[in-house]
């Protein structure tokens, strides 16, 4: 079989091929346990219903007020915006609606 004409190409394929060791649990109890930290809960969603005044906080729509028209079936907000003298629905990430 043929040498390669790079030092060292063999050991370097080989060690890219070879799977690390797993890692050890950080923190583990003497019965063997892996305690995870507490999980924190969401914060919650302010409920708005359709036809309520609203607010769009961030976003390229930032600043615009808007008619809450209820929840996309993507988990987005969906907002009537009066663009060009009609309004027309935008809908916008979950959480970027504030109540006016």
């Amino acid at each position: 079989m043929p040498r390669s004409s790079v030092p060292g190409r063999r050991r370097r394929a080989k060690k890219l091929l070879m799977p690390t060791p797993p890692m050890p649990a950080a923190a583990r109890d003497p019965d063997g346990i892996v305690r995870l930290p507490a999980r924190t809960p969401p914060p919650a969603r302010m409920v708005l219903a359709p036809g309520a005044a609203v607010a769009i906080a961030n976003g390229p729509f930032a600043g615009l007020n808007g008619i809450y028209a209820g929840m996309s079936a993507r988990e987005r907000e969906r907002v009537l915006i009066n663009i060009l003298g009609a309004p027309r629905p935008v809908e916008i990430a979950a959480g970027l609606v504030v109540a006016r």
